[in-house]
């Protein structure tokens, strides 16, 4: 709920009766307003069974952010009084508590994995210093054949977008992409200043999790540490040298559960990511929900790119 500054002026009881009324009914709308939308409540049907993760949270650093938003803000009001050009207060909340919001939305089937992207960020207008806020909302379908993008404010799509592919991928989904092994290496030809060194390396790589590979794959070890969010229990997983730290779930399933592009090239349920990117906590978890196959269709109305899509030979 987005906090407000209630200001009374002498009046009476009445008065201050009705504005509080009032600022309620505002408040229920504003509520109402940021209400998260599942993606599957456009998709009702039974015949697809999915895992799904819902998780929220913010982009980059918070407070970096609402400083820079702040600093944005004085910026434009005293450029605007220094030429006699009216400006606009901040709203009764002030800055935002969170500048760059991040709702996902993570569905993963027996062989692909769909993640909904609903992003807003918070700006100042320099036109008259108003804090004004965009959104835009992404699809990215990701199985063994590739993934697609989908820009659900540009109507694009791009990547390996064909529809029947997409659903006829294998069932192994990601795990068929695995690290090309390293050759054999001979410590005992190494230089001895050196050989600690590459023991040490190899030992890393040797201790890496099983899985396939992904853009944090080849760093992220377990740290053999769990946590319970949204009532599941998840293993940590961390990257030093990125500063990375995922949780992934890895509950009873009836199928194997793939790897979605965030989680790093490690299959399960990603419930929580702290990078200097993106902070995410998992809000909601729901194992075996019956939806319609069509959540994993391109909406109608999309321009679609095909690149690198591999096709079966008769």
């Amino acid at each position: 709920m987005r906090k407000g500054i209630l200001e009374f002026s002498p009046c009476s009881i009445e008065h201050a009766g009705f504005r509080i009324a009032a600022w309620i009914l505002v408040v229920l709308a504003l509520v109402a307003q940021d209400t998260h939308a599942a993606w599957h409540d456009d998709h009702p049907g039974d015949d697809l069974v999915v895992h799904y993760v819902y998780l929220t949270g913010y982009d980059g650093n918070n407070d970096v952010n609402r400083r820079n938003l702040l600093i944005e803000y004085q910026a434009c009001i005293d450029r605007h009084a220094a030429f006699g050009q009216a400006s606009n207060p901040l709203p009764p909340g002030g800055i935002p508590s969170v500048v760059v919001t991040e709702d996902i939305e993570l569905y993963y089937s027996s062989n692909r994995v769909l993640r909904v992207s609903q992003s807003k960020i918070y700006f100042i207008d320099q036109a008259a210093c108003d804090l004004t806020a965009k959104s835009k909302r992404m699809l990215e379908l990701n199985s063994v054949i590739g993934r697609c993008n989908i820009d659900l404010n540009t109507k694009k799509a791009i990547g390996a977008c064909d529809e029947k592919a997409q659903e006829q991928a294998p069932n192994s989904t990601l795990a068929k992409i695995a690290p090309a092994k390293m050759p054999p290496i001979d410590l005992d030809k190494l230089p001895p200043k050196v050989r600690a060194q590459v023991a040490a390396q190899l030992d890393r790589l040797n201790r890496l999790p099983q899985g396939p590979a992904g853009l944090y794959g080849a760093a992220l070890l377990p740290t053999g540490g769990y946590k319970t969010i949204a009532k599941y229990k998840c293993a940590s997983y961390r990257a030093d040298a990125l500063h990375t730290e995922l949780c992934i779930a890895h509950p009873k399933s009836d199928f194997p559960i793939p790897a979605s592009l965030m989680n790093g090239g490690i299959p399960g349920l990603l419930l929580d990511v702290d990078t200097p990117a993106m902070t995410l906590h998992a809000q909601e978890v729901k194992m075996d929900m019956a939806v319609s196959k069509s959540i994993f269709a391109i909406p109608a109305g999309i321009k679609v790119t095909n690149i690198r899509v591999p096709r079966e030979r008769p």
